[in-house]
């Protein structure tokens, strides 16, 4: 039942978008006026015409979010210092590079706080789980660092008890880098490499102020959850399945 109260700006905001997203041609909002509907019970007329006029754009969102993507086969779970469901996304997310943009990283950084599932079960991967998943609008960034800004990226990612990677392998502490391998190849100071992460954490979000050291950055032009979804969507479409294995990409020593 609804009690009686008021409707906020948020929820008018909401009404607005859908019917603007339901009308074709070119139009533009110039003038917008917030007000209060005030809802009585729910055999109200005003309340029941309410429900009736969001039931067929509700209807259309779920039908969307229900499209299932691809099929995981192992259940994936959100962990530190290294877990499946990381491990998944930062490899599907250095794949859909390599096949939708053509370019390939040497490794991936993502946070840990940034995957708001704990876990996904063997099953279909549908649309609607991926915006839980990923229910912030980061972008994907590609960044050119130096192999010793690296070596601080990792310690960095060891003093936080480990964060999402692929192309990683690292071991040590909060106070020590022991190994830090890109790729299966020991990491050179000298060299240069190229990251993929979000635009918060190259933002220096996160404690992440090293990516603000970046000799070079492009944005890719995707935001990470249609990234994923395009990605997983193609594994789908190939018949491709989910698997993601812990492998020691990141080994936290005392």
């Amino acid at each position: 039942m609804i009690k009686q109260g008021h409707f906020r700006s948020a929820f008018a905001g909401l009404i607005l978008a859908l019917l603007l997203s339901a009308c074709s041609g070119n139009y533009h909002l110039t003038k917008s006026r917030v007000s209060y509907l005030n809802m009585v019970d729910s055999s109200s007329d005003a309340s029941s015409s309410l429900v009736s006029l969001i039931a067929p754009y509700k209807q259309k969102i779920d039908s969307q979010m229900s499209i299932p993507l691809v099929r995981v086969e192992v259940e994936l779970q959100k962990a530190q210092p290294e877990g499946t469901l990381g491990n998944m996304v930062a490899d599907v997310l250095m794949a859909y590079c390599v096949r939708t943009k053509g370019f390939e990283a040497n490794f991936c950084v993502l946070n840990h706080g940034g995957l708001r599932l704990p876990v996904i079960y063997p099953g279909e991967i549908t649309r609607g789980m991926v915006f839980e998943l990923m229910p912030f609008e980061n972008e994907l960034v590609a960044l050119r660092m130096k192999g010793s800004d690296c070596r601080e990226l990792f310690q960095v990612i060891l003093a936080q008890n480990g964060a999402p990677v692929s192309g990683l392998k690292l071991k040590g502490n909060a106070k020590k880098l022991i190994e830090a391998k890109i790729k299966n190849t020991p990491l050179d100071d000298n060299a240069s490499y190229w990251v993929i992460t979000s635009d918060y954490l190259a933002n220096g979000g996160d404690n992440m102020s090293v990516f603000k050291k970046a000799q070079e950055r492009y944005s890719l032009e995707v935001k990470l959850r249609d990234a994923l979804m395009t990605e997983l969507g193609t594994m789908g479409q190939l018949g491709v399945p989910v698997y993601s294995i812990k492998e020691g990409r990141i080994t936290i020593e005392n």
